[in-house]
């Protein structure tokens, strides 16, 4: 994993070094007032949880194409609200009354949590990510050599894989801290990446942002779980959502499921009788 992961580090370290006054997606075209940076932000962010939402769940959560934010707070506010969007407009975005009660909880009290985790970098600068790096897109030269050459999926519930999770990632936080020192800028020990990766594994922040990067999550995942884990009183803030709104919203979406499963039996029947036309 090593071999692996010291190329991904220092991958990281060179795209860090690029400052954006805004969080969107890159431009190549410069507009007036842009800094000394080729590419800069002037769209929306495009993002592949948002592609997904649309693409699996139907439901449209992209911004008007020039919209960027100006802040962390306003970005993950917007996402939370896309994560609403996609709950109550997904006709089977439950799956039963249980399901329903504890994903309405589950967003009320992450809409609370934003505001805590978003700390002095609400303001920025911003720096350039990819949300879909990983082993599934990576292209290595060889099984020996394992030297990644080109860059050309829903969270399992298993213990064992968070613990394989956690363990590679105390060996990736190593590795970058090692890159950080070799590559000798003068940047604040506490501001580099992986200072700010182990704070955000200590605090559980980690598991906010994984919620905000995926789409299709849910309470019984383990981001939601540890989230759960390393918030003190997330199950006082459970409490605290009014019983009169998750019961509103348990009837809505019972509603909506009925709605759905009215609609594929009959799409369900509309096949089966194509298929006998056919066979006919």
């Amino acid at each position: 994993m090593e071999t692996i992961y010291r190329p991904i580090a220092c991958f990281m370290l060179q795209l860090s070094q690029s400052d954006f006054p805004h969080i969107g997606s890159l431009s190549r075209t410069s507009q007036k007032g842009d800094s000394k940076c080729a590419a800069t932000i002037h769209a929306r962010p495009m993002t592949w949880k948002a592609h997904e939402t649309l693409n699996v769940g139907r439901v449209d959560v992209f911004c008007s194409p020039t919209t960027t934010f100006s802040s962390t707070m306003d970005y993950f506010a917007h996402v939370a609200s896309n994560d609403w969007r996609h709950l109550c407009e997904q006709l089977n975005s439950v799956d039963n009354e249980k399901d329903a009660r504890e994903k309405y909880l589950s967003w009320s009290v992450l809409d609370v949590l934003i505001p805590r985790f978003v700390p002095r970098y609400d303001k920025g600068p911003f720096k350039l990510i990819c949300d879909d790096v990983g082993p599934a897109n990576m292209i290595v030269n060889s099984a020996e050599d394992l030297k990644i050459v080109a860059t050309p999926n829903t969270w399992s519930e298993s213990d064992e894989r968070l613990t394989k999770y956690n363990r590679y990632l105390d060996i990736y936080l190593q590795i970058l801290e090692e890159e950080e020192n070799a590559y000798g800028d003068d940047v604040p020990t506490e501001d580099r990446p992986s200072a700010l990766m182990r704070q955000c594994k200590t605090d559980g922040r980690m598991w906010l942002h994984h919620i905000v990067w995926e789409g299709f999550n849910g309470p019984t995942h383990v981001p939601f779980e540890q989230l759960r884990v390393a918030v003190p009183d997330f199950d006082k803030l459970l409490a605290a959502v009014p019983k009169e709104k998750v019961d509103a919203f348990v009837e809505t979406k019972m509603q909506d499921l009925a709605k759905y499963r009215t609609k594929l039996a009959e799409k369900k029947a509309g096949r089966e009788d194509g298929m006998t036309d056919m066979l006919q």
